[in-house]
């Protein structure tokens, strides 16, 4: 009986060593295979990385994306930035051809936004978006970031529609209901602190800036309501504002903002223009004024308004990168080097004015290759 055991057991074993030494070549040619597919990936421009991954779906399992976190937090242990965005950009588009749920550059921008670096947060969850324009989760978080840099009129929309779509609702309530307070709007205020409790009764924030808000109403002393108002509960609180002017700016920004959330853009437009008319130094209204071309393919147009507002701030590394979008694009339209050359240009400047982005690093690994092309 003993012997039988023991001999039973000896098969066993046996077989156990078989089979892991069955297996280990198996896994070695397939990680050997990703790792070709990915330096292939790497040599490619952005927009031939779609193509490659799907040419290699087969090899898109499991280990594959246990291998690009591993990557990653390699990458950001030993301070190589660029490296880690290149595997979560990677890791997030083969995600979206198998239909594997990956959030690896959201992860990397909430890193850096608690590290401190709001700007390359930013670009990294807008380079999200580019990519993955109906991204809920990072939607919100992109809020939360123009928040944080006190993009109020930006950010707002952006709350209100996520609101309606039940996503993280009663947060949103919340931050719009500071907004309102911000931009004095407080009954506004009050009814979105109530619906941000009364949706979570242990936001603890909520209560209170409810408890303020409801303290200030109580004290405040109103001016007498305008015959329009008598009879409308709901009217604002005729406060009066420092800035008429500039308020009445910031309403019109809010409009055209969600004017553009509802893909309303020529209405957007008319709005950024009548900003400009009343303020022709206003940045913020050309440079959506130039969005909304760039995004409808009206180069022209939009180099126009991006170049008023690289005159008026110089500085601002978004603007020239726009510009470098810009003839980018009569670039690829008409094939006119001299349209490739000005994009290199801009995109180069834009890394002078901020020399840590990554995103810009690869604008300009894109525009290299496309220039390399032509010789």
């Amino acid at each position: 009986m003993l012997q039988r055991n023991w001999l039973k057991a000896t098969i066993s074993l046996a077989l156990c060593v078989l089979m892991v030494g069955l297996a280990q070549p198996s896994r070695a040619a397939e990680e050997s295979m990703q790792a070709l597919m990915l330096r292939k990936l790497f040599a490619t421009p952005l927009d031939g990385w779609k193509k490659v991954l799907e040419d290699n779906r087969n090899i898109l399992d499991t280990s594959f994306f246990q291998r690009v976190e591993a990557r990653i937090r390699w990458s950001i242990d030993n301070g190589q930035v660029d490296d880690a965005l290149r595997f979560a950009l990677a890791g997030d588009t083969a995600g979206s051809i198998v239909k594997r749920k990956t959030d690896y550059r959201v992860q990397m921008s909430q890193l850096f936004r608690h590290r401190g670096n709001l700007t390359l947060a930013a670009d990294i969850i807008n380079n999200v978006l580019v990519t993955d324009p109906d991204n809920s989760e990072a939607k919100f978080y992109q809020a939360s970031l123009m928040h944080d840099n006190g993009h109020l009129i930006e950010a707002y929309p952006i709350y209100e529609e996520l609101y309606k779509k039940n996503i993280h609702k009663a947060e949103c309530a919340y931050r719009m209901g500071l907004i309102d307070v911000q931009k004095q709007e407080i009954l506004e205020a009050r009814k979105h602190l109530q619906e941000a409790v009364k949706l979570d009764p242990k936001h603890d924030l909520a209560r209170i800036e409810l408890a303020k808000v409801e303290k200030f109403i109580d004290s405040a002393t109103f001016a007498p309501p305008t015959s329009a108002a008598k009879n409308d509960k709901n009217a604002a609180l005729p406060l009066t504002l420092p800035g008429e002017s500039n308020i009445n700016t910031e309403n019109l920004m809010a409009d055209a903002s969600f004017a553009m959330s509802s893909n309303e853009m020529d209405k957007a437009a008319e709005i950024y223009g009548q900003i400009i008319a009343k303020d022709p130094k206003y940045v913020k209204a050309y440079v959506n004024l130039g969005a909304i071309y760039f995004q409808q393919g009206e180069f022209d147009q939009a180099l126009r308004n991006f170049t008023v507002a690289n005159k008026l701030s110089p500085n601002d590394y978004s603007i020239t990168r726009y510009l470098g979008y810009c003839y980018e694009g009569l670039y690829d339209a008409s094939g006119n080097q001299s349209d490739l050359a000005k994009a290199s240009d801009y995109y180069k400047q834009s890394s002078t004015l901020n020399p840590g982005s990554e995103l810009i690093k690869f604008d300009l690994h894109r525009i290299t290759a496309k220039m390399s092309a032509k010789k």
